[in-house]
């Protein structure tokens, strides 16, 4: 059955899927890491990639252009087939015809190809007159917008053109055109809304021919004859067609499979009593049972009763492990058969159920050995042994299949399975095992293998108080920037420290390597932990120790401000306008800048008031409402205030990033360089810091208040006494400053409260 071979490559709408469906990975604080919502290990038959687009079309230009190429005794190549074929437009075949005529200059382009130069030989003349025909007749059938409606005009025009391609296949003596211009008289009749006409052509022009040729437009023909007799009101016998073709026309089976519509027991009995053999009857439960929501196992089971050899029923059994596999197989440990003792204790009833339904079947078909493919349904017992439950049981089944079979993909199945058996009954790792499996498992190749021995690895490292090899099997380090682990980046430093094992050189380290994060310079990863740690003891304001590692990395490593951080503006400003100290800092200047202000303040000089004001403006400015929130943080974005308000209600579980957004540090030293500056007498910088000491109490209300945030993020503000204390002060205290106009003029919010 070479036809069904190829069935794997069309197989639509969540039927076989091999490969499970890839989700975004988030445990653990990972963004990076994409992974599958289960695992799959069985496929031991070759048949290719099955698929589930939401939208798919028969792939006809293949199988197309390989007849034409025959056609044309093979001595024109299939693009320049194709170019003339599906590219060329009418007027292109019109300056064909007059340079054959009359020598007239064509363009170089169209002068070079293969089937201009075929036809200058005198070959095959009769296909241009076709294929102007052909391009006619796919101007009507085509049309570039999908939601445009014929006219009347158009109707007529393709009843001409079936009327015409009528006449030409019956005056034509060859029997391929014969069969061409017959086509597309029929797809015209059918796409004209004349099913009738349609009908009478493909019995007139094609019947006639059908034994005279192999070509697949017998089969093209056949799928509008189908769609003709459905429009006539004869389901069944449309429907047993089109499976004829799903069968048999591969370059239609798409349109086949979904043009099959039964809409009741009693048309699908009507459709079974059109077949002539139990094969072809199989063939519909086998369609039937492509549907996602399909009862696959009864469908197989009709399959094994019709035909129990038929290589349906194995691609079935394909099909009905790996939906097993889906339902019990979870990415989540907890979900995961395997990682349970037995059966009787996992959750998932139902499952379990189709499970042990399945595994009776399996166990029936090989005893009964009607079906030739033994070491498959032995392989498929076997792994529902160990999906049950029995790995014993599994193991003893795959040591006798191992021996007995010849089939390289099984003995590969085998050796995965083995693998995988090994992984989920794995207590401790050690380097030696973990080195063993390791290679065990790259020499196999096959991915979900590979997925799960990292979240294998990464559970029993965790467990084992490995916390950073935990973390690198299941993320990329720009994860680790979104939401900093001190413990972690420790544990990552030492690993770059040591001598490796295989799988930490090959598969942890890469992923601590900047060019894996898109990192364009040439940061070595040492280098770029300690960046990393640097920073997060920045956000913690241990200056000192941040310092102290800053200071062993080399400049191009450390990250420039763009903004000036002690910069401050009345409406907070990201981008803020020009400065004498914009882009003079990076994170090391700054810290060792802060730590000489704290110090200076400590000294209670003239100069205190001002050394606090610029420790609240940077401290301000580092945060979330600041212009150099880079200074101690990697990422940005306006909804991060759903999560900083999270994060202070006590919900940091429900928050996957780190957010600077407290302004309680640079409030501290807003009110003592009020405080100072009242001492020294400094009215106008007293009344700056009492303003922004106001603007960190407003981002406290914030990040506190119960008021919901709307679809623009915004909080509206609060006028209570109680939320605006600087306000009322400044405006008590402060309102002969030159900064309290200023404020007045440039402030909504302080305008609304004054007035």
């Amino acid at each position: 059955m070479k036809h069904l071979r190829s069935l794997l490559l069309v197989l639509l709408c969540s039927a076989f899927v091999l490969r499970p469906v890839r989700i975004a990975q988030s445990t653990c604080g990972g963004y990076d890491v994409d992974y599958y919502s289960a695992y799959s290990f069985f496929n031991p038959l070759q048949f290719g990639q099955f698929y589930q687009p939401k939208w798919e079309f028969d792939n006809t230009a293949p199988d197309n252009l390989s007849e034409w190429q025959a056609y044309c005794q093979n001595q024109v190549d299939t693009t320049d087939l194709r170019f003339i074929i599906y590219e060329a437009d009418s007027e292109v075949l019109a300056q064909i015809d007059a340079h054959l005529q009359s020598g007239s200059v064509i363009a170089p382009k169209i002068a070079q190809n293969g089937l201009l130069q075929y036809w200058k030989k005198g070959n095959r003349p009769e296909m241009r007159p076709y294929l102007r025909y052909a391009k006619e007749c796919e101007i009507q059938a085509w049309t570039s917008d999908e939601w445009q409606t014929k006219t009347e005009e158009d109707y007529a025009e393709m009843y001409q053109l079936a009327s015409q391609g009528r006449l030409l296949s019956r005056q034509s003596s060859d029997i391929t055109l014969k069969l061409r211009y017959a086509y597309q008289a029929i797809r015209m009749a059918h796409y004209s809304q004349n099913p009738t006409q349609a009908v009478a052509l493909y019995e007139e022009l094609v019947v006639p021919l059908w034994n005279q040729t192999e070509s697949q437009l017998r089969y093209w023909a056949l799928g509008h004859y189908a769609g003709a007799l459905k429009m006539l009101g004869q389901e069944a016998r449309a429907n047993y067609l089109f499976s004829r073709i799903f069968e048999l026309c591969p370059s239609k089976r798409t349109s086949a499979l979904l043009s099959v519509k039964i809409k009741s027991q009693e048309e699908w009995e009507a459709t079974l009593a059109f077949c002539q053999q139990e094969e072809e009857k199989a063939t519909l439960y086998f369609m039937r049972a492509l549907d996602k929501k399909s009862q696959l196992l009864e469908e197989m089971k009709s399959v094994y009763g019709l035909s129990p050899n038929s290589e349906k029923i194995n691609i079935m059994l394909v099909h009905l492990i790996n939906r097993l596999e889906f339902n019990l197989l979870s990415i989540k440990p907890e979900d995961n058969l395997l990682f349970y003792r037995g059966y009787q204790s996992y959750p998932r009833g139902e499952a379990v159920k189709q499970l042990l339904e399945a595994k009776a079947f399996i166990e029936k078909v090989r005893l009964e050995e009607k079906n030739t493919q033994r070491d498959l349904w032995t392989l498929a017992e076997g792994y529902l042994d160990y999906l049950a439950g029995t790995p014993q049981k599994a193991l003893q089944t795959f040591a006798s299949l191992k021996k007995a079979t010849r089939d390289r993909q099984i003995q590969a199945q085998i050796e995965c399975m083995e693998t995988a058996l090994a992984l989920t009954q794995l207590r401790e790792l050690d380097e030696t095992s973990e080195e063993q499996l390791y290679q065990q498992v790259k020499k196999l190749g096959q991915e979900n293998l590979q997925t799960l021995m990292l979240s294998v690895f990464a559970r029993l490292y965790e467990k084992q108080g490995q916390a950073a090899k935990a973390y690198l099997c299941l993320n990329y380090l720009s994860s680790l920037k979104v939401n900093p682990r001190l413990e972690i980046i420790d544990g990552l430093i030492a690993l770059t420290n040591k001598k490796n094992t295989s799988f930490e050189r090959e598969v942890l380290l890469p992923k601590i390597d900047p060019s894996a994060l898109d990192d364009k310079s040439e940061t070595r990863p040492r280098h770029f932990l300690l960046e990393l740690k640097a920073t997060v003891l920045f956000s913690q304001d241990k200056l000192s120790e941040a310092l102290a590692l800053y200071e062993q990395l080399p400049e191009k490593v450390l990250y420039p401000l763009p903004q000036d951080p002690f910069y401050l503006e009345i409406e907070d400003c990201k981008e803020c306008p020009p400065s004498p100290d914009q882009g003079r800092y990076n994170r090391l200047t700054l810290a060792k800048k802060l730590l000489i202000l704290k110090n200076y303040a400590d000294q209670n000089t003239v100069e205190q008031a001002n050394y606090y004001y610029q420790l609240g403006a940077a401290y301000y400015n580092m945060s979330y409402f600041g212009n150099s929130w880079m200074a101690i943080d990697y990422y940005w974005s306006t909804a991060d205030i759903a999560d900083a308000r999270k994060i202070v209600a006590g919900q940091q579980r429900e928050v996957d990033n780190v957010v600077f957004a407290d302004c309680a540090k640079a409030r501290y030293y807003f009110d003592r360089a009020l405080t100072s500056a009242l001492k020294s007498g400094q009215k106008e910088l007293a009344a700056q810091a009492c303003f922004m000491a106001a603007k960190c109490e407003q981002n406290q209300y914030y990040l506190k208040t119960s008021e919901e945030i709307d679809f623009w993020l915004f909080v509206p503000p609060s006028y209570l006494p109680e939320h605006r204390r600087n306000f009322t002060r400044l405006k008590n205290e402060f309102a002969k400053t030159k900064f309290y106009q200023k404020a007045l003029r440039e402030c909504t919010y302080f305008h609304e409260f004054v007035n």
